[in-house]
């Protein structure tokens, strides 16, 4: 496992951390708890222990006034995680903005996560604080989480001319020429913060490298898509390592993809990002702390989120809402996952709505052959899961 994997276990497992039917298949259990000699619950506590030992650590010097900056991180971990406060609850104890507050626990959550992680590698193998392979993905994923999705009409010739006037004086610097190609259109409804700085980003990649003089740099629509191509003739043998990640976070938080080719000295990012109003989600699952992460880390995906608590409603929210895609968990009472996807696809309301089936059990295969669209395990990793999404509604919008 490495370190963006582990992070975002974490991240699950604090979310669900009074759930026991859930930590008692998590991942982490085998790793800060793993002696599998104990019985399960005692593992299960062992991992809870754990984590909670974690954020009390965070707290400051008791000589610290506990109205300083430095207690926000372990109280607001604190506060959601060992308290199990509502998040009003929590911003009124702080005395914070909802914004703040999600910042302050971001840094704790950051700082429990390098603790445990440090825990687990051999005295050998420490890692450094500033190692770069992790670092620096981490700290723009944190950023984008914090910064959310926020979409607006744009002029996409405007944004694009934008973009290269900032980065002008590093082509200038390089004698790099920048050459644009902007197919009109109508207006494009994206995120300007985000689409600028994924324009300079890719632009920034292109300057570097290239060896020619010359970059490229073309978007045009492609139905309810942008297809934006950076294009030049690249001077170095090695592909990109470093700005790589922070453009692939950029662009995943607009659930965008991206691409990277490299071929007889000739090189391009190639960026297709979704430019229509927000996709609608509807979460079927009878856990109360489940659809609380869903419509967390959708929301924060830039996605509309509704959520049903069991089968019955879901059925009949998806019949009123026609939303783009449903997530569908297995194990509920009442009417189980299976039951809920069968009545879906008999129905001619819903049988081409896109349903990702989540469940604990791996029955990939079985979601498969009653018509989901894509399967995601239990518990659930934030990226894997968006990466799902993104794929079902592509299909879904897809020309065959």
């Amino acid at each position: 496992m490495d370190w963006p994997e582990f992070h975002d276990l974490l991240k699950d497992a604090l979310t669900n951390l009074y759930d026991f039917a859930y930590l008692r298949g998590h991942p982490l259990l085998d790793l800060l708890a793993p002696d599998k000699s104990m019985p399960t619950p005692a593992r299960v506590k062992a991992l809870r222990s754990a984590i909670t030992d974690a954020i009390e650590l965070l707290a400051p010097d008791a000589r610290v006034p506990r109205s300083a900056r430095e207690w926000r991180p372990h109280l607001a971990m604190r506060y959601a995680y060992i308290e199990y406060l509502s998040a009003e609850e929590v911003q009124t104890r702080l005395g914070l903005g909802e914004r703040q507050v999600m910042r302050e626990r971001l840094r704790g959550i950051e700082a429990v996560a390098e603790m445990l992680w440090e825990r687990l590698q051999a005295p050998d193998a420490a890692r450094e604080p500033s190692e770069p392979e992790w670092n620096q993905t981490t700290s723009v994923d944190h950023e984008l989480v914090d910064l959310g999705l926020q979409r607006e009409l744009l002029d996409t010739a405007e944004l694009v001319a934008d973009a290269v006037a900032s980065v002008q004086p590093l082509a200038d610097s390089r004698s790099v020429t920048i050459r644009t190609s902007v197919a009109p259109g109508e207006p494009l409804f994206a995120d300007r913060t985000l689409l600028r700085q994924t324009l300079i980003a890719s632009l920034g990649i292109a300057i570097q490298r290239a060896s020619a003089g010359l970059v490229e740099l073309e978007a045009q629509r492609d139905g309810q898509a942008l297809l934006m191509t950076v294009r030049w003739r690249d001077g170095e043998p090695t592909e990109v390592d470093r700005p790589w990640p922070s453009l692939q976070s950029l662009v995943g938080a607009q659930m965008g993809s991206c691409a990277w080719s490299q071929s007889a000295g000739q090189a391009a990012v190639t960026m297709r990002l979704p430019i229509g109003p927000p996709a609608t989600i509807l979460a079927i699952d009878d856990n109360d702390s489940s659809l609380r992460l869903l419509e967390r880390l959708l929301t924060a995906g830039g996605y509309q989120v509704l959520t049903a608590s069991d089968g019955y409603e879901g059925l009949r929210m998806a019949t009123a809402q026609r939303p783009d895609l449903i997530l569908l968990d297995v194990m509920m009472r009442g009417m189980d996952g299976w039951e809920v996807l069968l009545k879906l696809k008999a129905m001619p309301e819903t049988r081409q709505i896109p349903v990702v089936v989540c469940s604990v059990l791996g029955e990939a295969d079985l979601a498969a052959s009653l018509g989901a669209s894509g399967f995601a395990q239990k518990p659930l990793r934030r990226l894997d899961l968006l990466a799902t999404i993104r794929g079902s509604l592509a299909a879904r919008h897809s020309p065959a």
